[in-house]
């Protein structure tokens, strides 16, 4: 039995499959944020930082294969993975056995993780006429649209808000239960990545190399500042500092509260994706196949460790390991401490998917089309 939600026009209509009659079960959804995964990255902060789990190692558990390729990394509420798919399809998964419950049918290709906030659903569509759309993922509901004008990036869902950029270079701010607007900003330049959020900051790197910092409540202008270089990923918050990673190999710490550079680490180019971040470091891979721990407060190199294939996905971090993936379809778990490979396994494909961890488990998704879920143990 699978419950089919499919979007016809303006509505999302809840399309029920059933075997003889019998009432399909809700999903069993708690609200607390304890019990979400909210996208990608695992917050508005974007510093790919799981604090709560110790595990040192993984055995799986079970495998879902889809019928197409998986570019994206999932998000989780209560006891279902929420997987993006490239068949216009949000696939509702559940957590324990990886059997599919539910799909959500949209009218367009996904272009970025789903974001979620309690019983919202944020989703951006690519393509011609691509919108942002917030609906109930419990009850189907579509509750609002926004057109984003060929852009795909992640959005943030924050305080009742949601924030997102448009292909017409807005940054904006909406109401998240209504669609109502809050304030939206026009800059010069288009951008490669989504918004950052640190307490009541929002942040937004553009293509012609600026750093800009808004209030996110009235959306007024705090600083903003040339960086060091272009930048094709999302920056990260860590304990009121920024950190971003520069496509030219610039790694570079700014202060949330004025822009002010605390400090820059000259790297190698190719640097494709954004760096994750905990109390001691700053952790990026390359494309030259080093993943590199950096000292988070002066830029000094901890460690790096070099493997044959270039590393082209974001990292994840727990208590204990940091989680990446490389070209040679290997999943690498490092001690944090000493760069040591702790675990690797090997998949049946590519992976650009972020490494998701919640309620003591690992989820990769592939481009062999398979969604991996392992147990996470001490």
């Amino acid at each position: 039995m699978i419950i089919r939600l499919v979007k016809y026009g303006g509505a999302m209509i809840l399309l029920l499959f059933l075997n003889c009659g019998f009432k399909p079960p809700a999903l069993d959804i708690n609200p607390n944020l304890a019990k979400i995964y909210p996208g990608y990255k695992g917050g508005v902060a974007r510093n790919g930082y799981n604090s709560s789990d110790e595990s040192t190692r993984i055995n799986p558990l079970w495998q879902i294969k889809f019928r197409y390729p998986l570019f994206y990394s999932p998000s989780l509420a209560g006891n279902y993975i929420f997987q993006p798919g490239i068949d216009k399809k949000i696939h509702v998964i559940d957590i324990n056995t990886g059997v599919e419950f539910a799909e959500i049918k949209l009218r367009r290709s996904i272009g970025a993780t789903p974001e979620l906030a309690d019983s919202f659903m944020a989703i951006c569509e690519e393509g011609e006429s691509s919108e942002l759309l917030v609906i109930n993922y419990v009850s189907g509901k579509l509750i609002w649209s926004a057109k984003t004008y060929k852009l795909s990036l992640p959005p943030l869902l924050y305080d009742n808000k949601i924030f997102w950029v448009d292909g017409k270079n807005r940054i904006n701010a909406f109401q998240i239960d209504n669609g109502e607007k809050i304030w939206s900003n026009k800059l010069v330049s288009g951008f490669d990545s989504g918004p950052v959020i640190n307490d009541s900051l929002l942040f937004i790197s553009t293509r012609d190399n600026h750093l800009y910092c808004f209030d996110i409540n009235n959306g007024k202008e705090v600083w903003k500042i040339i960086s060091v270089g272009r930048t094709n990923s999302s920056p990260a918050c860590f304990d009121d500092r920024l950190y971003i990673c520069g496509a030219d190999g610039n790694i570079s710490c700014y202060n949330c509260s004025d822009g002010k550079l605390n400090w820059q680490h000259a790297d190698q180019p190719r640097i494709f994706y954004s760096p994750v971040v905990d109390e001691e470091g700053v952790y990026y891979g390359s494309g030259n196949g080093r993943f590199v721990k950096l000292d988070r407060l002066n830029g000094k190199l901890i460690w790096d460790l070099e493997i044959d294939s270039p590393i082209r996905g974001t990292a994840l971090l727990t208590s204990k390991m940091a989680i990446f993936t490389s070209l040679d379809f290997t999943v690498y778990m490092l001690d944090k401490n000493n760069g040591n490979i702790i675990q690797s396994y090997i998949v049946d494909g590519m992976v650009s998917a972020a490494p998701v961890v919640f309620d003591n488990k690992l989820f990769i998704a592939t481009q062999d089309k398979i969604l991996y879920c392992f147990n996470m143990t001490r």
